[in-house]
């Protein structure tokens, strides 16, 4: 293990790994499950990641909270959506809503409707662009709740969970070397 610091020795490292999919955890990772989605409800369920130093950022500095003592790299090549702008979320959002009860004007997503056709889903898009027009904050209430560029897995066929960091007595320690970015070849068991 490598020692690197605290909180902030921790987010100058991370700057490092942008687009890297980090998942936050209070307690260590034991196994993963898939995860039923309920019919219509602000956010989807499963494993939550953020896209960089997001989460931490967002904990300490937004929440003031310090939960955290493993941070994991979340790698998938499954069937996730995937959103990095705002005209994306527009058609996610006609491709979703369209002929269910959600409406466009609404907070909620049936993220039952999602799951049946994504294994996850990851929105890399800040709220600063959301703002730039108005008519995606009418049109797509429901990101008003997307805090930080992030997602959520709740299938986990073609996912790989690797611990990258651990906090002990306040310390941060690199406990396994980030893997960059590749497309893995995951074989059928």
């Amino acid at each position: 293990m490598k020692k690197i610091g605290d909180n902030n020795d921790l987010k100058v490292l991370c700057e490092r790994y942008k687009n890297t999919r980090f998942h936050i955890s209070s307690d260590p990772i034991r196994k993963l499950r898939n995860v039923k989605q309920k019919k219509i409800i602000w956010f989807p369920n499963g494993l939550w990641f953020g896209i960089g130093c997001a989460w931490l950022d967002f904990m300490i500095n937004e929440l003031e909270k310090d939960p955290c003592y493993y941070i994991y790299q979340v790698i998938a090549n499954n069937e996730m959506k995937k959103i990095k702008s705002m005209e994306e979320m527009t058609k996610f959002d006609d491709e979703i809503i369209d002929g269910h009860k959600v409406q466009k004007d609404e907070w909620k997503i049936d993220w039952k409707t999602v799951a049946k056709k994504y294994d996850g889903i990851e929105i890399d898009v800040t709220k600063d662009k959301f703002y730039e027009d108005s008519n995606y904050y009418s049109q797509n209430q429901w990101f008003w709740t997307w805090d930080i560029p992030s997602g959520a897995i709740w299938k986990f066929n073609d996912v790989i969970i690797r611990l990258i960091f651990q906090k002990k007595d306040n310390i941060w320690y690199q406990v396994n070397d980030v893997i960059p970015y590749v497309r893995y070849q995951f074989t059928k068991k």
